[in-house]
């Protein structure tokens, strides 16, 4: 007598087949991203055991702290960031010495990953490292936040918003933590101490320059239609001459930076000034965003 299959394990190879993608698309995530890390003589000399060691307090909480929580915003996240305990020089070698390693080793384990038939465990093993690394250098970054604060604090003024180079500050703080190489014996915050000014200065260089480009181009702008309207000529072709201008200036603007423009200063009937904020969200853009495309435009 023949007996039909039964259906059940036609489900079980299908999801078998659907966990086999899943991993395969984990394994290619891990293989399509670069692994950077600062290298060590000492890497080499601690092995595959040194991962063992790295790993095994997951969450970097014995050694350096526990990471704070992301559920606070605004001014109170940033305060409870201002609270993070500093790291003693001993804690901080220690987490640029594990950060570092553990990117070492999971780069070694990624080339030895199949991308056809790739190893649950070597899988499951990178991702944690991966995830370790990243938990540590949001610890390292946490840790010196106020630093960051100080630095703007001294460049901020009336020209130049504190948000504004702080934020510029904490995208240099994340670069110098990926940079920084611990085998030297000097303490990060030295070397983020200078990256983080040095950044910040050349922002205010910038905007300085940017405010004075278009300071000088007004006047010199006002200065000739002053010049004209004392002639009689000019007395009756000055607003011609300046509605020409304004539309002969905001055809060289690209599209976004002509409504800016355009709401910024009146020559849309919008019945008040437009805000940064308003025409970020209207172009779907950040408020600071807007405001760079309006210094550009004028």
């Amino acid at each position: 007598m023949i007996v039909a299959a039964p259906s059940r394990p036609r489900r079980l190879r299908q999801v078998s087949r659907d966990v086999d993608q899943a991993l395969l698309d984990r394994a290619k995530a891990i293989l399509g991203r670069e692994i950077s890390f600062i290298s060590s003589d000492s890497f080499a000399r601690r092995g595959s055991d040194g991962a063992e060691t790295a790993t095994a307090d997951r969450g970097v909480n014995l050694e350096i702290g526990q990471p704070q929580s992301r559920h606070a915003s605004g001014q109170s996240f940033l305060a409870s960031l201002c609270r993070t305990p500093l790291l003693t020089p001993e804690q901080e070698r220690e987490a640029f010495f594990r950060m570092n390693f553990l990117k070492y080793r999971a780069n070694c384990l990624r080339s030895s990953l199949s991308d056809r038939v790739p190893d649950r465990g070597t899988v499951d093993a990178i991702e944690a490292m991966l995830e370790e690394a990243t938990a540590i250098r949001n610890r390292i970054i946490e840790a010196n936040v106020r630093l960051v604060m100080s630095i703007a604090k001294q460049f901020a003024d009336q020209k130049n918003r504190f948000d504004e180079l702080f934020s510029e500050g904490i995208n240099c703080l994340m670069k110098a933590v990926d940079k920084f190489n611990f085998d030297r014996g000097f303490r990060f915050s030295t070397y983020a101490t200078r990256a983080v000014r040095r950044e910040i200065f050349r922002l205010v260089k910038r905007l300085h320059r940017d405010r004075s480009r278009y300071s000088s181009g007004a006047d010199e702008t006002i200065a000739k239609q002053i010049e004209r309207r004392e002639t009689p000529a000019g007395i009756g072709s000055s607003w011609q001459e300046v509605d020409r201008t304004v539309r002969e200036s905001m055809e060289m603007l690209d599209e976004r930076e002509r409504m800016i423009v355009a709401a910024r200063y009146g020559f849309e009937r919008l019945g008040q000034k437009a805000t940064f904020q308003y025409l970020g969200k209207l172009l779907g853009v950040s408020k600071e965003r807007a405001r760079q495309l309006e210094q550009r435009a004028l």
